[in-house]
């Protein structure tokens, strides 16, 4: 059982790793978020058709591409979460 726990150890380890990476980009899509809220405010009735297209292009994608990294972290924060817990219950019946 001691080997199943080590297993369970290491793959919890790479989770957090992962997670961490992952919490890292939040800054990043923060500064790009300000970034392109900035460009909606600046989008006056002289903004030409073809930029006005261009920033809801980017925001459109920023959207998705957020959504994405959130849900990763998500799913992420929950396999963690679920590998505690058996590394708690594996712990629990090795004694």
């Amino acid at each position: 059982m001691a080997l199943r726990a080590l297993l369970l150890r290491s793959k919890l380890e790479a989770g957090k790793k992962k997670l961490e990476e992952l919490r890292s980009k939040d800054q990043e899509f923060q500064m790009r978020e300000e970034e392109i809220e900035a460009a909606i405010s600046e989008m006056t009735e002289e903004t030409s058709d073809e930029d006005r297209q261009e920033v809801e292009k980017n925001a459109e994608s920023f959207e998705k591409e957020k959504e994405q990294h959130e849900e990763e972290k998500g799913n992420l924060e929950s396999e963690i979460e679920k590998l505690e817990q058996n590394l708690k219950e594996e712990e629990r019946k090795s004694r």
